[in-house]
């Protein structure tokens, strides 16, 4: 699985040459490696000139609306759903999505063998690739590209239901020095992942220290009308604190309507006047939907948030947040 996830004002600079940064198989994770993200929809956004000696300034971007992920990388033979994958030589987690991501590695490249999303301490949504994902080559610096295709077979508790293909283009197109709102990196690769599945397209721009299996940043568009583009990026300084939004411990619900073909939610009348936002994500952290509450929609009784045409039958998580995340709910769906 691919999915958490994920956000100063600096002096200008004039451009020095680098040294070409290249990603080598050091990029592999080691077990007990864990790291923050901020994650942030975004309606505009431009990642800049490809090329050499490039300079990216994004330390201006709005970080109201973000949400601080965390990913940790485990032992797989420890995590949930392991059996399922017993090549795996490391586990990507998120404990904020409870979903799972297993990967090999060797001196060539990191592979994408499968993951799923987990409840009450098993899998319910499992996809195990039977080609698995070649999706990181070593080494890749600046000028590479090269083409990947994979194919896979999804469970919903334990039951097939569906099969797939992903097919995708790799490419190296610039390097050089990116500022986010958390700091400068200098001599960072930039690498364009373009992947069609299930009829849609994606495009993700990833900037890497080439010492880090977490990007320090990451743009992902799609022409999916359903998916809104998105951005992360590593090393947050930022602190992010939960508003009082008037729910203590009271339960909300979520529920899956075939008939209406949406996502239906009841929340509590909030003491408040706050806004609050309902976001819809896929197992692997990739947000589908979202949706902003002020006090007047929120002492509603009902609330809906449309289901993506598109996902046939899957587990989605939604998510209910003020700044961060206050609580998160697995809906399964099979329609």
């Amino acid at each position: 699985m691919k999915n958490v996830y994920t956000l100063l004002s600096f002096l200008f600079f004039t451009t020095t040459l680098l040294a070409q940064p290249a990603i080598t198989e050091s990029i592999t994770p080691s077990i007990g490696y864990s790291q923050d993200v901020v994650f942030m929809e975004t309606s505009s956004f431009d990642p800049g000139s490809s090329g050499a000696n490039q300079n990216w300034d994004f330390s201006n971007i709005d970080v109201t609306n973000s949400l601080i992920v965390n990913f940790q990388i485990l032992d797989p033979t420890t995590a949930i759903g392991g059996s399922n994958f017993p090549d795996a030589d490391f586990a990507w987690y998120i404990p904020l999505f409870e979903v799972y991501e297993f990967y090999a590695g060797n001196t060539d490249s990191i592979y994408l063998l499968g993951g799923g999303s987990v409840s009450n301490m098993q899998v319910d949504f499992l996809t195990i690739f039977t080609n698995p994902e070649d999706g990181l080559h070593f080494p890749l610096t600046f000028g590479d590209m090269y083409n990947y295709s994979s194919a896979f077979d999804q469970y919903l508790q334990g039951n097939f239901i569906n099969s797939g293909d992903r097919t995708g283009t790799v490419q190296a197109d610039a390097y050089g020095t990116i500022i986010t709102p958390n700091g400068t990196f200098n001599n960072v690769l930039r690498v364009i992942i373009t992947e069609t599945s299930f009829g849609f397209t994606s495009m993700q721009y990833a900037w890497y220290d080439v010492d880090n299996f977490v990007p320090i940043f990451l743009y992902e568009t799609s022409d999916d009308p359903d998916t809104p583009a998105s951005l992360y990026f590593s090393n947050p300084t930022i602190s992010s604190t939960v508003d009082d939004l008037g729910l203590g411990e009271v339960e909300w619900k979520a529920w899956y309507s075939q008939s209406e073909n949406q996502i239906k939610v009841e929340l509590p009348i909030l003491e408040n006047d706050k806004t609050v936002q309902l976001q819809l994500f896929n197992i692997e952290g990739k947000l589908l939907n979202s949706k902003q509450l002020n006090q007047s929609e929120v002492v509603q009784e009902y609330l809906t948030l449309d289901f993506p045409s598109n996902v046939k039958c899957e587990t989605l998580i939604l998510k209910l947040s003020s700044n961060e995340m206050i609580s998160s709910k697995k809906i399964p769906i099979c329609k």
